[in-house]
């Protein structure tokens, strides 16, 4: 099980790296960036935006769990501050009925106008069921699998402490308690953002721009800012993680001498894994 929940650790480090290079594309790409059109995005320009990233991580990791954590504290209030600013907006912001599809958005005919309607029941109604359509940054045809796929990395994060269980000063206690609360706000979290956006974005919007938020937030930036923090904090917890997984499977001779080199080197960190 250790072996599979380290490759799982990796795979979802990579998942969320990829998701913070994409709404740096997004914001600052040449090609169509809300913010600027700056930043090359062709070829293997994402490739290397990635690796910096990661040697940003590998930095985090290398000073110490007490730099991580010190790190998770600062994204965690830009997160809280990023959520709570949204769901103010969603109460306090007048409908919009001039949004336009984003230029990556090649399906849908740019002159097409999307609605933010504010709350109203005619639209949640609307909202309701399924109705799979083709996702037009991969140009394929969604399904529940797909969905789903998206929607369970958000939630992985909750093994944040028992990859840090090292670091706690009562796992046994700690961990059972925490993950089981991260579970109950996160759904919490989700539900109530859920209901919120089916009653105040059309479906045609929810369809045609992954980004609304943040062309509805009346503070510019704001969601985005939330967006790298939460991606970036993800795939570092997930990094650690994995390192921690590695090193306990080196002091269990689980691999035999496979895995000589990753043993612990001193008492606060697995920096060989």
């Amino acid at each position: 099980m250790g072996i599979i929940f380290f490759f799982a650790q990796i795979f979802g480090s990579t998942v969320y790296l990829l998701g913070l290079v994409d709404a740096i594309v997004d914001s600052f790409g040449e090609d169509g960036g809300n913010f600027g059109r700056f930043l090359p995005e062709h070829g293997h320009w994402k490739n290397l935006y990635g690796s910096c990233i990661l040697l940003l991580m590998l930095f985090v990791v290398l000073i110490g769990a007490e730099m991580f954590a010190k790190t998770n504290i600062v994204i965690f209030a830009i997160v809280a501050v990023t959520l709570i600013i949204n769901i103010v907006n969603f109460i306090i912001q007048k409908p919009i009925y001039d949004l336009h599809p984003p230029s990556d958005n090649i399906i849908l005919n740019k002159t097409v106008n999307l609605s933010y309607t504010g709350w109203s029941r005619e639209t949640f109604l609307e909202n309701r069921g399924q109705n799979y359509t083709t996702d037009y940054t991969t140009k394929r045809l969604t399904s529940f699998e797909s969905v789903f796929a998206v929607l369970f990395t958000g939630f992985t994060g909750v093994f944040a402490g028992s990859n840090m269980s090292g670091d706690l000063k009562n796992a046994s206690k700690s961990i059972p308690f925490g993950t089981v609360l991260s579970c109950i706000v996160s759904y919490v979290i989700y539900i109530a953002l859920s209901i919120t956006i089916a009653f105040t974005s059309s479906r045609l919007l929810l369809q045609s721009d992954y980004l609304f938020l943040e062309h509805i937030c009346k503070v510019p930036g704001i969601t985005t800012v939330g967006t790298f923090s939460v991606t970036f904090s993800a795939s570092l917890g997930a990094f650690i993680g994995a390192s921690r997984i590695l090193e306990a499977l080196a002091l269990d001779d689980i691999l035999g001498s496979l895995l000589v080199v990753v043993k612990k080197v001193d008492q606060d960190e697995a920096i060989h894994g």
